[in-house]
Order: structure tokens, then sequence, then C-alpha cells
């Protein structure tokens, strides 16, 4: 940490160091942990069979219907992780190879394990499972489309291939980041890679609303396409970008008020939104909710980097949040397959939260992730994880 003072009169600011790829940022651990936590939350809460809508427990409950902006809160943080590592590198004789090689030990064992699982599962008889979850009408002819990513560009229709794979369109779009950005931040000049980031953010939201406004009954490619969606990586880019230019850093530290109040004034703004982001399928979310998303969780993530000392910042230290963090990949891919399996096994019905069973089977599903992805962390993961991290710049 380095401190610069403004003038003799006013007290030094402390100027937060630049994240270095080589290590881990424990705020930005607690971030991913608190993201994976609301999607979880979304899809064992809020978009479970719940009994009581229309009470004041049912509109509790329907709040929890945030927390599928977690995967905004992802698509921030991997601009900015990715991006950083992408900058910190793009001299390297082994750019791309040692990108690449990481990104494939980290990414595929444990989604490959998941499309195994399934196609496991779609060839046994269907008779050894539960009405309710509709094995019988899966097929294999979905997996190609999963081993290549391209899952954003439809949307899935069978059932039990939506318990397997209805949150992997992200990882998809991700993916397809992932081989975009890297030539990308190789070829252009310092200058023309900003222009770009900027146009990016521009031109995504358009895009969101022509596909949405043209598109009839193909809604969901302004949601989940990458070049529709890709505002928000590229978002988390341009704070790479802009945290490893010292003045930038020098210049939060000295104006944290500033900061504070971009971030107070887009809550208020999604206070504001609350009722279109409890129901995303309208063109106020499409046209300025994602938008509206994408700054806060990036404000949030600068506030988080900056005022280190500040409350939010030590909540994202918790070690529970930055345990989560640490698995949140597993839990993100396992968690919804758990809880239909669990309903499905245990209560042949699909999840619900309106009664004491229904309750005790959702907290045995969530319990059940966190233990499976903590074993997947310590003896699959991280091995395979070290394992690409053999590869170097």
């Amino acid at each position: 940490m380095t401190s610069t003072t403004t003038s003799a009169s006013t007290p030094a600011a402390v100027v937060p160091a630049s994240p270095s790829s080589s290590r881990r940022i424990p705020e930005l651990d607690g971030l991913r942990g608190l993201a994976v936590l609301g999607v979880v939350l979304f899809h064992y809460i809020s978009s479970s069979n719940f009994g009581a809508r229309g009470t004041a427990l049912g509109y509790f409950v329907k709040i929890f219907g945030l927390g599928w902006t977690g995967v905004d809160l992802f698509f921030i943080l991997s601009g900015f992780l990715i991006g950083g590592i992408l900058l910190e590198t793009r001299e390297s004789p082994r750019f791309f190879r040692t990108f690449y090689l990481r990104r494939v030990h980290r990414i595929l064992p444990i989604y490959f394990l998941l499309i195994f699982t399934y196609a496991v599962m779609v060839s046994l008889p269907a008779r050894w499972f539960p009405a309710v979850l509709d094995v019988g009408g899966s097929s294999l002819a979905v997996v190609p489309g999963y081993l290549f990513f391209v899952q954003n560009f439809y949307f899935e229709t069978q059932y039990f291939q939506g318990i397997f794979f209805s949150v992997t369109w992200s990882l998809a779009l991700e993916e397809q980041f992932y081989l975009t950005a890297p030539p990308l931040v190789r070829i252009l000049s310092p200058r023309l890679l900003k222009r770009a980031v900027i146009a990016t953010i521009v031109i995504a939201p358009l895009l969101r609303c022509l596909l949405f406004v043209q598109a009839s009954g193909w809604h969901y490619l302004a949601v989940q396409e990458m070049p529709s969606r890709a505002d928000e990586l590229a978002l988390g880019v341009g704070c790479a970008i802009l945290w490893r230019t010292p003045g930038f850093r020098q210049y939060l530290a000295q104006h944290q008020k500033l900061l504070y109040r971009v971030f107070f004034a887009s809550s208020f703004a999604i206070v504001a939104l609350l009722w279109w982001f409890l129901h995303p399928s309208s063109i106020v979310t499409v046209a300025i909710g994602y938008t509206v998303l994408a700054v806060f969780y990036a404000t949030l993530m600068l506030v988080v980097l900056t005022d280190t000392p500040g409350l939010l910042a030590r909540f994202t230290r918790l070690k529970i949040l930055r345990d989560l963090g640490e698995i949140s990949y597993c839990v993100y891919l396992i968690h919804v397959v758990v809880l239909f399996l669990c309903f499905g096994f245990l209560l042949h019905t699909k999840p619900r939260i309106y009664d004491w069973w229904g309750l005790a089977v959702t907290l045995l599903a969530f319990v059940l992730t966190m233990v499976l992805a903590k074993l997947s962390w310590r003896y699959y993961e991280r091995p395979m994880v070290r394992r690409g991290h053999r590869y170097s710049y």
C-alpha cells in the first residue's frame, strides 16, 4: 500500500494497490460468495412453489427474487478479473496458450462431470426415477450443444434438461467472452481497447432493446446472448483498465464520498425499478434495468477495493462469504440439480417451501450442495487449478 498527500493541510489518502492476477483478493472472494448466495436463494425460495402468495409472508419471500441479479455481479467480477489477467500478460509470448490452458483446467472438469452425470441418468431406464423428474423425454442429442457452449442461443424446453443446465447459459456467455476478449486485448492498442470497451457498453443495451422488441417469442436472446449482455463484462474490463492506472486509484482514494454517492444513487435506482426486477421479462428491465445493475455492482466492487476499512469491505471479508466464494463455481452449477433431485426422490414433488416437509428438504438440499461443492473444490477442482497454473506466462 502506498500513500499520497494532496496538500499540507489535507490528510494523506491511502491509494489502494493494483490487484495482481497472482494473488487472491479477499473482498472479491466475498463478493463472489454474495453473488452465488443470491442466486441460490432465488432458486430455493423465490422461484419455488410457494403456497402463501398474496400474503405478507409471500411478499417477503418474493424479495428473494432479486437474487437472480447475482449473475450480473458475476459478470462484473469476471470482466474485472479476467480483464486484469489479460492486461497484465498481454505482452507474454505464451499469452494465448497459458490463458486458455488455465481456463480449461478451471472451467471444464466440473462442467464436463455435470454433463456426464446428465448423460448417465438419461441413459438409465426412466422407471428408476420419480415421474415428477420426467427423465423419459430427455435425449443425449442435446449434449453437443452444451459441450460447445452454445446453449445461450436457444431456450431449454425439456424439463429434466432444464434441471441440469438452466443456469449454464451464463457459463456459455462467459466462455464466449473468453474467446473474444484475449484477441482484442492482445491486438488493440490501449487507446483503441478503451474505445472498444466504451462502444460495447453503449451498444449492448441498444441491441437488447432491439432483440426484445423485434424478436417476438425470442425475448430470451436479449437476456442470454453474448452481444446483448456484453456491456456488463465490458464494464468490468473497463474497471480493470482504470484500476491499473495509479492516477485513477489515487483519485478514488481522495474522493471516496463521490464513489459512495454513485453507489447510493444506483441503490435508489434499483429500489425505483424493484417491480420490474421482480418481473424481469419487460422492456424496462432490458432497456435500463441491466445497466443500473451493472453500475451498482461495479461501484460496489470499487467501494470494497478502495475503502478497505469500511463497513462494506469488512462485510465482504467475512470468512463465511470468502469460503462460499471459493466454492461458488460448483455451487452455481449443481444447486438446482440437487434441489430437484432431493424433492423428486424424497417427496416425489417439485420444490416447495410452504410446509414443514418442503422446508426441511430445501434445507437438506442447501446443506448437501455446500458439502458436495466443498468436497469438489478440495479433491477435484483445486488440484486441477494447480495443474493449470503449471503453465506460466
